[in-house]
């Protein structure tokens, strides 16, 4: 089980949540090109949406490297999908390796959308003895061309004719 400390007062700083969180995103846009964020089309509109549903706290106590780290490393996983294939990495990132580190290790799939993935992989997870310390769970509107190539991603818009993808 992990101890949270209790939400911070935003107010306190002058900041709301949500001006806290765009912060810490524009600080991850600014390394962008430490990581090769410079490859992504609209890196500030991918990150708001790759990070929309984690706690602004756990943004705000993260180093912007290592945000933009984790947010690239899902995309580069998702690069080439094949419809119906569920992609999964599992790794320690170091900063001599792959230029950021979070001190865990991370559990990346990128699959289908369907309900309880977020809980089958935390069980799994959970019966493997293996505590979790963050999940970000970000569904996206995939294009991806016929060799399953991503072309872009957007929040889900029910009016797209693109696949949804969970990228856990």
């Amino acid at each position: 089980m992990t101890v949270r400390p209790p939400p911070l007062d935003f107010s306190a700083t002058g900041g709301t949540e949500e001006r806290v969180r765009a912060d810490a995103i524009a600080a991850a846009v600014a390394e962008g090109r430490s990581l090769g964020g410079e490859t992504v089309p609209d890196l500030t509109e991918y990150l708001v949406e790759f990070f929309a549903n984690v706690a602004a706290f756990d943004l705000q106590e993260s180093d912007p490297v290592d945000l933009l780290g984790l947010a690239l490393s899902q995309r580069q996983l998702a690069q080439v999908r094949a419809n119906g294939e569920a992609l999964l990495r599992v790794y320690n990132p170091t900063i001599a390796e792959h230029g950021w580190s979070n001190g865990h290790t991370v559990v990346e799939a990128v699959v289908d959308d369907s309900p309880f993935l977020v809980d089958s992989l935390s069980a799994a997870l959970a019966g493997a003895g293996r505590p979790i310390h963050l999940v970000i769970h970000p569904r996206f509107q995939v294009a991806r061309d016929n060799s399953g190539e991503l072309q872009s991603t957007a929040a889900p818009d029910a009016e797209l004719n693109q696949d949804l993808e969970s990228w856990i």
